[in-house]
């Protein structure tokens, strides 16, 4: 579901260049929004993993102003 998760996502960017409240995204395989804590944590990790891959790949990134003040030390962001 990892994989199916960070799909869907990229493709909710890809539509509409934001995601303005997570908890209206709708998981693989459920019918309704994700707003329990367990589906949020799933999109949170969902969202790391893909932010820690373009890191890794050395991109640079166009990270959204409340995410300009971070840095990746050791794949993780860092308030700086």
């Amino acid at each position: 579901m990892a994989l199916e998760l960070q799909q869907l996502i990229l493709d909710l960017l890809d539509s509409s260049n934001e995601i303005k409240d997570t908890r209206t995204i709708i998981l693989p395989g459920d019918s309704r929004p994700a707003a329990s804590q367990e589906a949020q944590l799933q999109i949170q990790g969902a969202l790391n993993s893909l932010l820690s891959r373009e890191v890794s790949r050395g991109t640079n990134l166009d990270l959204p102003h409340h995410l300009s003040n971070y840095t990746m030390k050791d794949d993780r962001l860092l308030d700086t």
